[in-house]
């Protein structure tokens, strides 16, 4: 699975790839607050996943099943979220920076 940015007027960027993704690995993963990654007005991101449904993947049970979209670990599932913060965005929150929290 590979994350990557088209910000206009620059070349595509890849912000993240985790070549043997394991479904054993639903984890999220972020960027370090102390140094964030900033894009442009503009920008998309594309998610590209590949998925080996062939008999010699070990783990597909039935190499012969066509495999629809479907909420089953049996079924394709690939949902690729990616969240971020406007940075010009007001939120009216003040941020525990020993915890990463809104503070009340």
């Amino acid at each position: 699975m590979t994350f990557v940015a088209h910000e206009p007027g620059k070349p595509a960027e890849e912000l993240l790839c985790i070549p043997n993704y394991n479904f054993d690995w639903q984890q999220a993963y972020e960027y370090d607050p102390a140094n964030p990654k900033r894009l442009a007005k503009g920008a998309k991101i594309e998610c590209i996943a590949h998925f080996d449904n062939s008999k010699f993947n070990p783990y597909n049970p039935d190499p012969n099943r066509t495999v629809p979209e479907g909420q089953q670990t049996a079924d394709e599932m690939m949902y690729g979220f990616f969240f971020y913060v406007d940075a010009d965005e007001k939120l009216n929150l003040e941020v525990d920076p020993r915890t990463g929290t809104a503070k009340r």
